[in-house]
Formats: C-alpha cells, structure tokens, sequence
C-alpha cells in the first residue's frame, strides 16, 4: 500500500476539497471527490462514523474485494485504511466526537499519516524570503523580534467560532505554521474571523505575510476578518491546498487606523 502511495504521488492530483465543520462535541470531515479517482485513505486508529451523501463507489473490504456502496449510506467504519474508487461524483464525511477544533490536533488523534506522503511533504519545504520580510517590518516600524513577540503572545486567542472551514492550521511553507486552504475558495469570499471583540482567532495569528498575498483582512461589524482578493486553489489528492497570506502592511496600516 505504502509503494501504491508514494507512485501516486508522482502523478497528477486530483481536486478534493475538504470542509471542516465543528459543532459542540462534533468534528465533521467533509471530502469531495470526482468520478475515475482512486483514492487511498489514511490509516484510521478507531471506529468511526461514515456517511456518504452523494455518490456511488467501490470500497475495499478487509478480504481485499471491492464491494459497491451508494448514496445515501450511513455505517460504522472499522479502524485501519480504506481504499476507494469512485465511480460517480462523491461527498463523504467522517464524524469524530471530540470538541477538539484544530485539525491537525484532531489528526493526530484518530489518523495515522502515511510515511511515503510524510517524505514527500518534506520534499516541498521552502525558504522564506528572510530579507524582503524584514524590509516590510522595518517600512512598518517593526523589529523582527518585536514582530516576533506580537505573534507569539497567547493572551488574546480564542478559538475558531463553531461553524464550517475551509482552512486550517497547518505546516506552512513560508514560516512555522499558517493558514493553509483545504477547499477552493474564490475571490473575494469571506474565508473566517481573524479578530473577535479584540481577541485573536488563529487566523488573527497564523495568516503569514507574503508582498504578492492572495488575502487581505477587512473590517465588518467591528471585527477583523479574512477575505481572499484572488482564487484560493484547495487540497489535491492528499496534498494540502495553497497557504493563505496577507500583506502585513495593510494589517498595520488597518490596525493603526482602527486602533485595535
């Protein structure tokens, strides 16, 4: 399976949005695939429930057949790996009891990721452009290290409001982690709250800067929040979506203006 994983990853992936709703005591999953797509599942630690709102595929049982599963379907899902193949367009989720809202916390918990996509996660890592960041921070008064200790401060979070998530918190190919796209998101959506009466979501924390940002953040009712100024490309395959990133410059000028 593991061979399977790491020669799929030399291909072309395929669009896959995913959705994260969380509601009390409720983490929900929700994938999108499209027909003729193979997909290989992570190795689930525990049981969970699987519903499948749309569709019709051929899922793998324990004895190594393809059996056909339709929509609308509703079952308990075994621990281990499951493998598909879709035959018409599909929507799954996966249900997790946990109040827990940060989803790769949630990971952790109940999936085991695949070794070959750990390796070829760690064959994207970038640099960040250390000299042009600087040079932002200092047009906008800042030290790195002044920078660095208005990020890190923890007082003013809060988490995600309960709702439904396109992003999430995740490794970030620029600095540390970031706000990573999971499904499309399309220009000019409103994508999440990034400040809630003066406390920080992690959007307000994580959303790193980049001087060609696909981001911005706008006032509406009095709170800060993140708005995509370009389309926002979600996950491929078990890849994660591109990075969402604001210019930290409007940020400042917004924060200095608005005195918050």
């Amino acid at each position: 399976m593991e061979q399977l994983i790491a020669e799929g990853l030399t291909l072309p992936q395929v669009k896959m949005n995913v959705r994260h709703l969380f509601y009390p005591g409720l983490y929900i999953r929700e994938m999108s695939a499209p027909s003729d797509t193979l997909i290989v599942g992570m190795v689930h630690k525990q049981a969970q429930v699987n519903i499948m709102s749309k569709g019709v595929a051929k899922l793998r049982a324990q004895d190594g057949e393809f059996v056909e599963v339709r929509a609308p379907q509703i079952f308990l899902g075994a621990p281990g790996r499951k493998v598909a193949y879709v035959i018409e367009d599909m929507v799954w989720l996966n249900v997790f009891a946990t109040d827990e809202r940060d989803v790769e916390t949630v990971e952790r918990m109940f999936i085991e990721d695949s070794p070959a996509l750990i390796e070829h996660k760690k064959t994207l890592m970038l640099t960040r452009d250390t000299q042009a960041f600087n040079a932002m921070l200092a047009e906008c008064g800042y030290s790195p290290e002044g920078a660095r200790v208005l990020c890190e401060q923890t007082d003013d979070m809060i988490e995600f409001p309960i709702g439904e998530y396109k992003i999430k918190v995740g490794h970030s190919l620029i600095d540390g982690r970031g706000i990573i796209a999971t499904a499309d998101i399309s220009a000019g959506e409103v994508i999440c709250h990034a400040r809630i009466d003066g406390k920080r979501t992690p959007a307000g924390r994580y959303t790193n800067h980049s001087d060609t940002p696909n981001a911005e953040m706008i006032v509406l009712s009095g709170n800060l929040y993140l708005r995509a100024v370009n389309h926002i490309e979600g996950c491929r395959g078990g890849l994660d979506g591109e990075e969402v990133t604001i210019n930290y410059r409007q940020v400042f000028e917004l924060r200095r203006r608005l005195k918050i």
